[in-house]
């Protein structure tokens, strides 16, 4: 019996799925730049000629990590960052999903915020825009979220995508600290670390700062 056009594309996104799992344990391990699209097709039960039937190479594997991992973030922030919790509360519960995100998925993280330069050199504008997209992904909900503290006025002298770009900024740099140097905190205590003085920042401060940022797309 001939297999539906359905049952194909769920065999297809499988394999795709289990190709860019393996691919994602080679990474944390080595690094994207020392992982082989071979080491990947091995890792993954597959052979090279069906990685590259699903994927055009590497740099694709990671547009789909990050697709899927941007997504499934940006779904937990919208259940769990809710309209009725007060901006401080709101704040710390964002925090805490992407906390989670960092303990279940660790090696996303480094691949979201650390690796997409040298990645975005071999991608096509087509490509680069939709890794842009993925990120706005989790950049929508998150301005959303310091817009509701602004009109609120819990937070001072600054705008929602400047907040967001100086968070995500200083976000990625505490996890690659983490990475290079020794800390007596784990993780989790240096991002709350980095969470609460940052939101004491958004209540303190000198005159408004406005950081050229640019404009999300509309949503589609």
């Amino acid at each position: 019996m001939p297999k539906s056009h359905e049952r194909i594309a769920q065999e297809r996104e499988f394999r795709k799925a289990r190709i860019a799992d393996a691919a994602m344990r080679l990474f944390a391990e080595h690094g994207f730049s020392s992982v082989s699209v071979e080491q990947i097709a091995e890792a993954s039960g597959y052979t090279r000629v069906s990685v590259y039937n699903h994927f055009r190479g590497k740099p694709m594997i990671y547009l789909y990590l990050v697709q899927r991992g941007c997504e499934l973030l940006a779904e937990e922030i919208e259940q769990r960052v809710t309209a009725d919790l007060s901006p401080r509360t709101a704040f710390q519960t964002f925090l805490e999903c992407l906390i989670d995100c960092i303990e279940k998925q660790p090696s996303f993280f480094e691949l979201y915020f650390l690796e997409r330069e040298r990645v975005q050199r071999d991608m096509s504008a087509e490509e680069v825009a939709q890794l842009d997209e993925a990120h706005f992904r989790i950049e929508r909900p998150t301005r959303q979220l310091f817009e509701r503290g602004i009109a609120a006025n819990a937070y001072h002298d600054i705008d929602s995508a400047t907040a967001t770009n100086l968070f995500y900024a200083s976000f990625a740099g505490a996890i690659l600290l983490f990475r290079t140097h020794t800390f007596k905190a784990n993780l989790r205590q240096l991002l709350h670390a980095v969470g609460h003085y940052y939101l004491r920042g958004l209540a303190s401060g000198e005159g408004a700062y406005v950081m050229p940022t640019r404009e999300l797309p509309p949503n589609s």
